[in-house]
């Protein structure tokens, strides 16, 4: 486990209670990717890197719980969150749901703040794929996907939407990044959907939309599979060489 370097330990100073703070640390070193999903996550450990006590880790804990970044099991212990493909697909579905909806509510009632918002997002994918650093892109996109929720003028979206965020951004560091050529991909739909903001002519926005989350679905159930036959592949090898050797 990795916690970001020069932010440990937080002391007493700053904003929100301790237990928010060391949340918002996790919840940040979760979604870059410097822990990895399926990682154990032990207070003991997680308080003495951070430099606090286990009572505002476990506070932050249940608070990631709530976002669906972690898993806590009563004897157990915490663990990273690790999607499974109904999950997966579950999401998928939520997300055309609402980002339908609110592309579709800011294009109406803030389309020239949409596109100055989906615009800054795009130029920040392009050094991004120039230097072919994959969570740079992916904190551009989550910022360009906010940007249908943050104008869509609707209170009641913007709140339901706000509890998957953590996981979809988490999804992208952790699963996008793997797929090779997919962010080319991505980056030429984003190009797309700023284009119909830009210019006023929503023309094929839904369609459009839709078949780039969509594809999540297929690309992150992919990574899932491959991830999983490496992991059984070397705990198989570990144990054969084991066997072997006491044989």
């Amino acid at each position: 486990m990795v916690i970001p370097q020069g932010r440990a330990p937080l002391g007493r100073s700053g904003t929100g209670s301790l237990g928010e703070r060391v949340a918002i640390q996790l919840r940040d070193a979760i979604v870059s990717g410097s822990i990895g999903l399926g990682e154990a996550l032990s207070e003991d450990s997680l308080a003495e890197a951070l430099g606090v006590s286990r009572t505002p880790v476990r506070e932050a804990l249940r608070e990631l719980q709530t976002q669906g970044l972690v898993e806590i099991k009563p004897k157990s212990g915490t663990t990273v969150f690790v999607p499974t493909e109904e999950q997966i697909a579950e999401l998928v579905e939520f997300r055309t749901t609402m980002e339908l909806q609110a592309a579709n509510w800011a294009f109406e009632r803030n389309r020239v703040a949409t596109a100055d918002a989906l615009a800054r997002a795009v130029e920040l994918m392009e050094p991004a794929i120039e230097a072919q650093d994959m969570r740079a892109f992916g904190r551009a996109d989550t910022f360009f996907h906010q940007a249908f929720v943050d104008h869509c003028d609707n209170s009641y979206l913007q709140a339901t939407f706000s509890v998957s965020l953590a996981q979809v951004a988490a999804l992208r560091t952790h699963l996008a990044v793997y797929l090779d050529g997919e962010w080319r991909h991505s980056y030429r739909d984003h190009v797309a959907l700023r284009d119909i903001f830009v210019s006023g002519r929503k023309g094929d926005l839904d369609e459009l939309l839709a078949a780039h989350i969509a594809r999540t679905k297929g690309n992150y159930t992919q990574v899932l599979h491959a991830r999983y036959t490496t992991q059984h592949e070397s705990r198989v090898d570990l144990l054969r060489r084991a066997l072997v050797a006491e044989g």
